[in-house]
């Protein structure tokens, strides 16, 4: 019985004395992290005050805190890392990870096809606006958010399938948005002052969404 006792009061002595260790090895746990990067650009991984460049798919075993710094290595690029517009950030990791860094362009294309007769608004993401009435393309900065919105009175579809007076876009490499002004022939008064309060508040909505992610996109 005593004999028992001795080697149960060991064992705790022993766990006691090796638990903080325990803990230290858990939580110094490393994980995989898969770099996969697209475009001319090449980060540096700074972990426990040391630097590792990086430029190419690569798979470094880290934990805890890791800063991350991207640059893009050709002229008139800028720097996403995991669909953020930031050449900079500080990751916690605790599990296998996969961060994204892509280089994309800085400035791109928007055409704008306009097909009948109308008026259409174009706002960038730097506050220009710009009023046109038929064929034209804007250079836009890359991943920036553009506002576009027709008279309330009209009957318009954008992209051959999206029928409404505005349309909000992320602009994400060159692209083109068709905007079709229709016949208001069919559409009758009742109609034409519900569709116009509807798009009101609808507008009101989407330019209040485009504000708040311009302001993200700059702040970043």
């Amino acid at each position: 019985m005593k004999i028992l006792s001795f080697i149960t009061l060991f064992s705790l002595i022993i766990i006691s004395a090796l638990y903080p260790y325990v803990l230290t090895a858990l939580s110094e746990t490393s994980y995989p992290v898969k770099f996969l990067l697209e475009g001319p650009v090449i980060v540096n991984v700074i972990y426990n005050n040391s630097d590792i460049l990086i430029d190419r798919n690569t798979t470094l075993t880290l934990s805890g805190e890791v800063t991350l710094k991207a640059l893009p290595i050709s002229l008139g690029y800028v720097v996403l890392i995991d669909g953020r517009k930031v050449s900079n950030t500080s990751l916690n990791i605790n599990g296998p990870t996969t961060i994204n860094v892509t280089a994309i362009t800085s400035y791109v294309n928007l055409s704008i096809h306009i097909f009948g007769k109308g008026m259409v608004t174009v706002q960038l993401s730097n506050g220009s606006s710009y009023y046109i009435s038929e064929n034209k393309t804007f250079t836009v900065e890359n991943y920036s958010f553009i506002y576009i919105n027709v008279p309330f009175d009209q009957n318009v579809v954008f992209n051959h399938d999206i029928k409404s007076n505005f349309y909000v876009m992320l602009v994400n490499g060159s692209t083109s948005v068709n905007v079709t002004f229709l016949p208001n022939k069919n559409i009758s008064s009742h109609a034409k002052m519900s569709l116009n309060m509807t798009g009101i508040a609808l507008g009101i909505i989407a330019l209040a969404f485009y504000l708040f992610f311009r302001r993200k996109s700059s702040s970043n």
